[in-house]
């Protein structure tokens, strides 16, 4: 990045956030000198007496798979052998640097390429799965990873939603361990949450950051919190976590279920992760506003997502998720959201008759039975005679259903002209349907909007 670049980052924050990245890279630089020796990082070091590791009854059954060609965008892996976390796309000559992850040049323009590879990789997404199949196997990834690992070190360290993102992973999978954890592992677990937990809140997403970044990285904490709730710690990371959600989910969910980004697939991430939020979170600790925001988010998605998936994709997109069954990234992740939405809120004409998201569905409840009596009441393609339309006012959009098309107006104010009171149409089709008649579209719209009558 140049300076200009961070000169105009610079005048979007307030002291307040200033003060804060200050004291964030003064302490990444006081790390880099405390952990210049990886053997003082090793996971066991952190671990407290009095700490003890939580493990929960999470659910998830045996899911058939190719470990051996397991895919990460165009890269595949095979996850039966020893793994190179430190894997970058320059056809492998060279790789992301182990040290502190302060050093490490991850911007455009790096000698490494595109460390989303790598993060992807290192959000160990596949260890759920691979636990309820084959619990063994999985805690040798897991043990590899933490002997290659330190503290630290790499570029899984660059972003704590990173960090967040793998410890829902790592967690979920040993709860689905057969056999009891091994003492040294145990030990070695506990460290990492707790080294982990305090990096994930001395390095929050907050001021002019506070996105889908925040919402993962407090489901994380969550996470944290409840494996280590018999300690003040985890209670800690607890409170704070459910208080920085109530506020985010209110202020990034509109209340027509739109998202503030105005990104589809950030709002599928969102979505993601606030399921699992209320996987590990009781009923009566989730707020009216709170549970109606996930609610409704889910019902936006519901109606502009097809049955097959497809999805207005505006907006930014990283193809990133929470959770990963396989590694087919040209799947909508949609579909099966909606499915344990369905569940979750008891709206089956949510749910999409498609195999990944019935085996996402499986996953979570661990009871086919359900799939069969949900199968029955599954999501029908409506077709209407006439245009039908929904203005979601909160997001600035429209969406228009005729026959088998949709057409989605987007009308929300840009920045630069929202001080005149301008709007500017944009119009992404998800549509099976013939649109010559777009013209009619656009100005049955602006009859429909007072938005669009300016």
């Amino acid at each position: 990045m140049n300076s200009v670049w961070y000169l105009n980052r610079l005048k979007k924050m307030g002291l307040a956030e200033i003060f804060k990245r200050l004291i964030e890279h003064i302490n990444a630089n006081v790390s880099r000198i405390k952990y210049r020796d990886p053997a003082r990082c090793c996971y066991d070091h952190f671990a407290r007496k009095n700490t003890t590791l939580i493990l929960r009854e999470l659910p998830g059954c045996p899911v058939p798979a190719d470990w051996k060609h397991y895919r990460i965008f165009n890269i595949e892996f095979d996850l039966t052998k020893s793994l190179n976390w430190y894997y970058s796309e320059n056809n492998g000559n060279t790789r992301w640097p182990k040290c502190h992850y302060s050093g490490i040049n991850y911007r455009h323009g790096n000698p490494y390429g595109d460390v989303r590879i790598n993060w992807e990789l290192n959000r160990l997404q596949f260890l759920p799965a691979i636990a309820a199949t084959d619990s063994k196997s999985a805690e040798s990834i897991l043990v590899d990873w933490f002997e290659k690992n330190p503290y630290l070190y790499g570029p899984g360290y660059i972003s704590s939603m990173e960090v967040a993102l793998r410890w829902i992973s790592v967690y979920w999978a040993i709860c689905l361990f057969n056999q009891p954890l091994n003492a040294s592992i145990e030990k070695t677990l506990t460290g990492f949450a707790v080294a982990i937990g305090k990096f994930i809140e001395s390095r929050l997403s907050t001021h002019s950051s506070a996105g889908n970044h925040l919402i993962v990285e407090a489901v994380g904490l969550f996470w944290l919190g409840k494996s280590l709730e018999n300690s003040k710690l985890g209670n800690r990371w607890i409170s704070k976590s459910r208080k920085i959600l109530s506020e985010q989910i209110a202020r990034q969910i509109n209340p027509d279920g739109s998202n503030r980004e105005q990104s589809f697939w950030y709002l599928g991430f969102v979505i993601d992760a606030l399921l699992h939020y209320v996987l590990l979170e009781k009923r009566e600790e989730i707020s009216s506003e709170v549970w109606n925001r996930i609610e409704k988010a889910l019902e936006f998605s519901h109606n502009m997502v097809l049955p097959d998936g497809t999805f207005p994709d505006y907006g930014d997109r990283d193809d990133g998720v929470i959770f990963r069954l396989n590694g087919q990234y040209d799947e909508s992740p949609f579909p099966g959201l909606l499915n344990t939405g369905a569940l979750l809120f008891n709206r089956p004409e949510w749910y999409l008759n498609s195999f990944t998201a019935k085996s996402r569905l499986n996953f979570w409840i661990s009871h086919h039975d359900h799939d069969k009596k949900q199968k029955n009441q599954a999501s029908k393609s409506v077709e209407f005679n006439k245009p039908q339309l929904k203005t979601y006012r909160h997001g600035g959009m429209t969406l228009m259903q005729w026959e088998k098309g949709r057409v989605l107006f987007r009308h929300a104010p840009l920045h630069n002209i929202h001080n005149q009171g301008q709007h500017r149409a944009f119009v992404h089709g998800i549509s099976q349907h013939n649109c010559s008649g777009l013209p009619n579209f656009a100005g049955l719209l602006a009859n429909h909007d007072p938005l669009m009558q300016s």
